[in-house]
C-alpha cells in the first residue's frame, strides 16, 4: 500500500458462501491522489488444482554391476470453475478524484458449485478454492491501477 495512489479493499457479509446462495459486501476505494480510471471491476475466481506424485524404478546392468534407479514424476492439472466478472462503477470522465469509496455489492452464486477442499497424502494433493478480488481499470491499458483480494 505505501505510497500507492488508490488502495482497494474488499469486505464480505458472510464468512462463509453457498452455491445458488448469494454473495455480498463492499468494495472500498480509498484514492489519495487523482487515479486514472475508467471502472471498478469484482470478479469472483473458483479454480480446481490437483497434483499427482509417482516413482518408476529402472533396474540396468547385472551382477555387481546392477543398478537401480528411481525416477520421481508428476502431473499436475488446474480447472476453471468460475468466473463472473461484475462492474460496480463506471467513471466515464477517466479519472477518480481523491477521496474514500464504498461500493456495495450482492450477487448469486450459480447452482451446482463444489464446496472448497484441500486433500494431500499418499503421493497427490488436491484443492477446490474461490477468491473475491476487486480492480480499478485504467483508460490506457487493460493492467489494474490497484488490486484488493480475499479468499
Amino acid at each position: 500500500m505505501g505510497n500507492a495512489a488508490a488502495t482497494l479493499a474488499i469486505s464480505l457479509d458472510q464468512e462463509a458462501a453457498y452455491s445458488g446462495g448469494s454473495l455480498s459486501g463492499r468494495a472500498y476505494l480509498y484514492v489519495k491522489e487523482e487515479i486514472k480510471c475508467t471502472a471498478l471491476q469484482l470478479e469472483v475466481f473458483g479454480a480446481e488444482f490437483s497434483h499427482v506424485h509417482w516413482t518408476t524404478q529402472e533396474t540396468h546392468g547385472s551382477g555387481e554391476n546392477r543398478k537401480t534407479v528411481t525416477k520421481h514424476h508428476h502431473a499436475y492439472a488446474r480447472r476453471h470453475l468460475l468466473r463472473v466478472v461484475v462492474t460496480l462503477a463506471s467513471f466515464p470522465n477517466g479519472s477518480l478524484p481523491p477521496g474514500s469509496y464504498e461500493f456495495p455489492f450482492s450477487l448469486v452464486l450459480p447452482s451446482g458449485l463444489p464446496s472448497s477442499m484441500y486433500a494431500a497424502g499418499g503421493g497427490g494433493s488436491c484443492k477446490i478454492s474461490y477468491s473475491v478480488k476487486s480492480h480499478a481499470r485504467s483508460l490506457t491499458s487493460r493492467r489494474a491501477v490497484g488490486r484488493s483480494r480475499q479468499s
